[in-house]
């Protein structure tokens, strides 16, 4: 019975596997296999719960270690770790064993896997040096384990850790993802050394008769470069030249044994000893397929690593890309990306990587390109179209933007982000009640997403909501202390209550967590400024403009500094290129009408504070200020 059970798991059929998994356990309550099997056909039905409940009392590994993925998946953190660490570790523990190939086993989880579960639940319960520590072990064993290294980046560890230890080899994503014969794409059982004899099941990614086939489809696939085959004596010559493949010697295929070479004959035989001679020839002079499949077992291991080195260059530039962006350096980040083969260049994981480093520069308008491809090749992904949605919010493209928060909603309508989308919609038309009621829905759905609480805190802030601001501010800190943006928000929080020194102290920790971002450099100047530190603020805003040379914030600040300054040529010159940067921005219109108003051009101040105004009236009252001020006056405002 259990054998149908998996095959209805296999097959999808969760409800008739539960059942049969039912009837299993019944026969033999206190069986923990039969615990087992009952409750990953919860699990994998999404009764996370009942699986919980039926494993609680298991003692076996696999029992707990199913348990601890349902502790991790119900934030029961510390409890997932204190019973998987009692299991942990046991000799039936498997190496792991990197063979993608190889089917899966149902009886005991491989290290890795058990090393990564540990790592997520002692990060969800704040032992964030066990974390790291397991991780470490994980990529040791499995660099396939992404989940891991997506932690470390998360966590900050990448670039911080090899600058207090140069010798870490673990978080080095040029070691981790390195290529070595332990990290061979092959199944278990595969040993050169164990046997000279090739069977149609020593390796299935090759089967016999079709001479590389899987491996040329699978390299297509990845956008990996196709290299051409060998021949078997070059393929011999090129592993005594680069890496010693197996400890046998090395031998062509005319010194094999005879009793190899039978082995290897696709004919039978029996059969052949009923031919005459002249059919025997025949036969010679056109050998059938699998003559030309004689390959031996060293040169199958040879293909194997080759396109094992080309899958572990993709992950390695990948991961690159990815440990610059977890420490904001977007432009290396940008670089590594643009490294990759087209067809992963072009896929959405990528794409949104790259817009989100542009997003990161305050290059909105190439984000949202990005943003918009991605989008389009896959419509069903949700995932970063929180931060699609706030550069929409950025560049004031509303239409998009409504557009697509329907089309998330409608798509499903259980996704923060589609809220979160929704909720930057009714944001730009300062209808912030509705927008905190999407984004109290998108906490509702996952209280962990760090961004709902962020954005939560602006609308507050928005709303005059103060103290409200504060608590999300730090629910989202809690919730990953290195966003960097809720810090930047509660500086918001204290510069509005007047507290300049913890403002200036909040902007000084964002910037230490992100020191690239144009943004973080204009609000640090501007506290600056309020501090009566003007030199030390104007270098902010010329660090903005160097680090992102298309930010709007860096070179509006910059423009601003020049007009208070009485440089109105050079400001009036400033504006106007960054009006072609951001159009639809009504602060640069009224920065423009400011500076013609200083320079007695009451015509094209006009213009611009009408500009101003048609995009967003809630500047009436600030452009009426500036009218009626002296035009001296205007420039120490």
């Amino acid at each position: 019975m259990e054998a149908a059970i998996w095959q209805q798991l296999e097959n999808h059929f969760y409800r008739s596997a539960t059942f049969l998994a039912e009837r299993l356990a019944a026969m033999d309550p206190s069986n923990e296999n039969s615990k087992f099997v009952l409750a990953t056909c919860y699990y994998r039905s999404g009764q996370i719960k009942s699986a919980y409940h039926i494993l609680k009392k298991a003692e076996s590994l696999k029992c707990v270690f199913l348990f601890a993925r349902c502790c991790l998946d119900l934030k029961q953190y510390v409890e997932g770790k204190t019973r998987l660490l009692n299991v942990w570790p046991r000799p039936e523990v498997t190496d792991i064993t990197l063979g993608v190939s190889s089917l899966p086993n149902k009886d005991v989880p491989d290290k890795a896997a058990v090393l990564c579960l540990l790592g997520h639940l002692c990060r969800g319960a704040r032992c964030e040096a066990e974390a790291r520590r397991y991780y470490q072990e994980c990529l040791k064993l499995s660099p396939f384990m992404w989940e891991a290294f997506e932690a470390f980046c998360q966590m900050g560890l990448i670039k911080a850790d090899r600058e207090r230890n140069p010798e870490e080899e673990d978080i080095d994503p040029d070691l981790i993802f390195r290529t070595n014969k332990e990290h061979m794409l092959r199944a278990p059982c595969t040993d050169i050394q164990n046997s000279r004899k090739v069977t149609s099941t020593s390796t299935p990614m090759f089967t016999r008769g079709e001479k590389g086939y899987h491996i040329a489809r699978r390299a297509k696939n990845l956008g990996l470069k196709q290299s051409p085959i060998s021949s078997p004596t070059q393929q011999i010559e090129h592993r005594e030249k680069k890496r010693r493949i197996s400890t046998e010697d090395s031998s062509t295929i005319s010194t094999m044994d005879d009793d190899h070479c039978r082995a290897r004959s696709p004919r039978d035989t029996r059969l052949s000893s009923h031919m005459d001679i002249d059919e025997e020839f025949a036969q010679e002079q056109q050998p059938s397929e699998n003559d030309f499949d004689f390959e031996t077992k060293e040169e199958k291991e040879i293909k194997n690593m080759e396109v094992h080195t080309e899958i572990m260059s993709l992950l390695k530039k990948a991961a690159k890309g990815c440990a610059y962006m977890s420490y904001y350096e977007c432009r290396a980040a940008l670089d590594v990306f643009k490294t990759l083969p087209k067809e992963q260049l072009e896929s959405p994981f990528i794409l949104c990587q790259l817009a989100k480093a542009h997003f990161e520069l305050a290059e909105y308008d190439a984000a949202c390109g990005y943003f918009d491809q991605a989008h389009r090749i896959a419509p069903y992904r949700h995932e970063d179209m929180e931060i699609y949605s706030t550069v929409l919010w950025h560049i004031r493209k509303d239409n998009i933007q409504s557009a697509l928060a329907n089309e998330l909603l409608e798509f499903d309508r259980r996704s923060p982000q589609a809220w979160i989308t929704a909720g930057n919609c009714f944001s730009r038309r300062h209808e912030h009640q509705n927008a905190l009621k999407c984004f109290r829905r998108a906490i509702q759905l996952d209280p962990s997403f760090t961004y709902a609480h962020t954005l939560s805190g602006h609308e507050n802030m928005a709303n005059r909501n103060y103290d409200q601001a504060m608590t999300h501010f730090r629910k989202a800190l809690t919730t990953n202390p290195r966003h960097y943006n809720a810090l930047y928000g509660l500086a918001n929080y204290y510069l509005t209550c007047g507290k300049r020194d913890e403002a200036e102290q909040h902007y000084r920790k964002a910037l230490k967590i992100n020191p690239n971002s144009a943004v973080l450099l204009c609000c640090y100047g501007k506290i600056l400024e309020k501090l009566g530190r003007s030199e030390e603020a104007h270098s902010m805003y010329e660090k903005a403009c160097q680090r992102s040379p298309r930010a709007p914030l860096a070179l509006f600040k910059r423009a601003k500094a020049l007009f208070k300054q009485e440089d109105f040529a050079r400001a009036l010159q400033e504006a106007q290129d960054l009006l072609h940067l951001a159009p639809q921005e009504p602060k640069i219109h009224v920065l423009i009408g400011t500076i013609f108003k200083a320079r007695g051009d009451r015509v094209n101040a006009n213009k611009h504070f009408t500009r101003a105004l048609d995009i967003d009236h809630q500047y009436s009252l600030r452009i009426r200020e500036v009218i009626e001020r002296p035009s001296f006056g205007i420039n120490r405002q």
